[in-house]
């Protein structure tokens, strides 16, 4: 199955992803949750910073990923290519707590998507 942005249904939302090095995201977030406006977190699990605004945080770990990389150099693997690390590597890259706002059956079927992403039975374009 292929997912493209225009085969989904679209609902308006005022929603910020943070991401970036220039601002403070506590700041942004917290700034998100006076305004009303939803926020996905960024690197690291954000949801404490502004539990009314975040809905779930992009975690990623890049001391992890470094680690990784750095361990497929001793090995003698590291190849010249850029290197693509997903949901399948779970302890580098994962979805962080979900807000109070996301109901159930939202977590669960987001839980299904990452899975299918892992299992390549979705295809992102």
């Amino acid at each position: 199955m292929i997912l493209h942005p225009s085969q989904t249904p679209l609902i308006p939302v005022e929603l910020i992803q943070t991401s970036g090095l220039k601002y403070k995201p506590s700041a942004v977030l917290q700034t998100a949750s006076e305004k009303g406006v939803y926020a996905i977190g960024n690197t690291t699990d954000q949801l404490k910073l502004a539990p009314d605004a975040v809905l779930t945080s992009a975690v990623k770990r890049i001391d992890l990923a470094v680690a990784y990389l750095a361990q497929l150099q001793a090995k003698g693997e590291l190849k010249g290519e850029v290197y693509t690390i997903g949901f399948d590597q779970p302890e580098i890259l994962y979805l962080g707590e979900f807000g109070d706002k996301i109901p159930a059956e939202v977590k669960e079927k987001a839980m299904e998507i990452k899975q299918a992403i892992v299992e390549q039975t979705i295809k992102l374009t």
